[in-house]
């Protein structure tokens, strides 16, 4: 009956610290705490005009605050300004973040004509304020990994 009870309580225990894990409870602690990556924008160019919208870059710097190197696969983003969207994309970065470090990101922009519609009266009121966020995707042993970011600034 030991050899039937044992397992079950094995069981039954792994069950409940995954679950506490999983769900962010602050009374168990399984470690050191992992630091979520961070993305600034670091510099934004316009440079090509046409029919179809705003061509540019954006260059970001994605850095990894963990003791550990993380396996960047791609990213999905949104940058809005005074709340609408002014572009979005992805873009595969199959490259390490090394721990406590930072890698530039080079992501090709391109305004649709109707996305610059909703933004040029912003713009033409002076606001610059930004708004990026999106996902950080990664692979690791045990399997895809996605990170939420938000970061914000002045064009």
């Amino acid at each position: 009956m030991r050899n039937k009870i044992l397992p079950a309580l094995v069981s039954v225990t792994f069950g409940f610290l995954l679950l506490a894990y999983g769900t962010g409870c602050g009374t168990l602690h399984m470690g050191p705490s992992v630091a979520k990556p961070k993305v600034e924008v670091t510099r934004i160019t316009m440079e090509a005009f046409s029919a179809r919208g705003v061509g540019g870059q954006m260059e970001l710097s994605v850095a990894n605050p963990n003791p550990v190197t993380l396996p960047l696969r791609y990213v999905e983003w949104e940058m809005s300004v005074g709340g609408d969207r002014a572009v979005s994309g992805h873009i595969d970065v199959p490259q390490q973040l090394p721990a406590n470090g930072a890698v530039p990101v080079s992501v090709a922009l391109e305004v649709l004509a109707e996305d610059a519609f909703r933004v040029i009266p912003h713009l033409a009121d002076g606001m610059r304020d930004y708004q990026l966020h999106g996902v950080l995707h990664f692979q690791t042993p045990f399997g895809d990994m996605s990170v939420g970011f938000q970061s914000s600034g002045v064009l």
